[in-house]
């Protein structure tokens, strides 16, 4: 059996700045891969940034959100997992078509199947939730 190579990430996030956000992921997940790292995770909330949301309205959380399969950040964990050859665990709010929010965190193999040690999150993120969870970290 082959053992697994596996990296934990923490940076500090831009708050709302996806563009920055994956910039710094796509770093990381390069330089991991030339470590040949087999699997790779990310802070929770990592894409969207995490400790600001406590702040937004409904409407500017919402606006953060993507759906899930097919919304772009998930679209791009795909895709840079089968570049780099390795599962790749991120964390984004995740809107569903009800119009839910949830703090998701999804490894992503390259070929787009759960990675056997995924865990759906279900919590929803609700903004009261959102506040009272980082009320006990403020």
């Amino acid at each position: 059996m082959k053992g697994i190579k596996a990296a934990a990430i923490q940076f500090t996030h831009a708050p709302g700045d996806k563009a920055f956000n994956w910039g710094r992921i796509r770093s990381f997940v390069r330089e991991a891969a030339a470590q040949g790292v087999d699997l790779i995770v990310f802070p929770e909330m990592c894409i969207t940034g995490y400790w600001h949301v406590r702040k937004l309205s409904r409407a500017e959380v919402e606006s953060l959100a993507e759906s899930v399969p097919a919304g772009l950040s998930t679209q791009e964990l795909l895709t840079l997992a089968a570049a780099n050859n390795m599962t790749i665990g991120a964390g984004l709010i995740e809107i569903t078509d009800a119009g839910e929010l949830f703090s998701h965190a999804w490894p992503k193999k390259g070929s787009g199947e759960k990675h056997p040690f995924w865990i759906p999150c279900t919590n929803p993120l609700a903004k009261e939730e959102i506040l009272s969870n980082l009320r006990a970290f403020s």
